[in-house]
């Protein structure tokens, strides 16, 4: 009997290690693809959204979002994480509402694509690929509303809505389409190669 809670113990906590493995990699994975960027103002292009993405369909949305809010935490404590830097003042810098948007994002595509099945792997794809662009558009959503408030408002300069709407999302499009694509292809792919 000793023997069998010991063996069910050590179990959850090769669980629990596994977990905190996977979300210590995806809040990684955000942090280092924040550095492979094209500056650009007041937003610049990075790989973060796909890792975003990644971290909802490969964790779920309960340790997908934990990685996000790990990752904002880290970068508003003053570690350097963030495109442009890090630390408390960052929630100044225009396209910190992107990164607010990581967080509901991960979990509303979370809840999503823990419903899919993986059996017919065609129709799993179609699904990732809805899920995703959700995703992406709660994460723009977010973004788009902060860049006008924080450049309007917080910084006081002036930007019309069509200006946001352009540099905050127009010129985003076509790496959106690739992201899109990447992160289904790349969790069918790893959906395969676990199961």
């Amino acid at each position: 009997m000793n023997t069998t809670a010991g063996t069910e113990k050590k179990s959850e906590m090769e669980i629990l290690l596994v977990r905190i493995f996977y979300i210590s990699v995806f809040t990684f994975m955000t942090a280092a693809s924040a550095f492979i960027k094209i500056p650009m103002y007041p937003v610049p292009i990075t790989l973060q959204t796909l890792f975003v993405l990644l971290a909802a369909n490969i964790l779920g949305k309960k340790d997908g979002t934990i990685s996000q809010l790990l990752y904002l935490t880290v970068g508003l404590s003053g570690m350097p994480i963030f495109a442009n830097g890090g630390g408390p003042n960052y929630i100044f810098q225009p396209s910190f509402g992107y990164l607010i948007g990581f967080v509901p994002a991960v979990y509303f595509t979370g809840i999503m694509v823990e419903k899919i099945d993986y059996k017919n792997y065609k129709e799993a794809f179609i699904l990732l690929l809805t899920s995703n662009l959700i995703g992406l558009a709660i994460i723009y959503i977010f973004g788009l509303s902060y860049l006008y408030i924080c450049i309007n408002f917080l910084i006081k300069n002036s930007i019309t809505m069509y200006q946001v709407i352009f540099s905050g999302f127009i010129i985003f499009i076509p790496g959106i389409i690739i992201k899109l694509f990447a992160a289904s292809f790349t969790t069918i792919w790893f959906k395969k190669y676990k199961s």
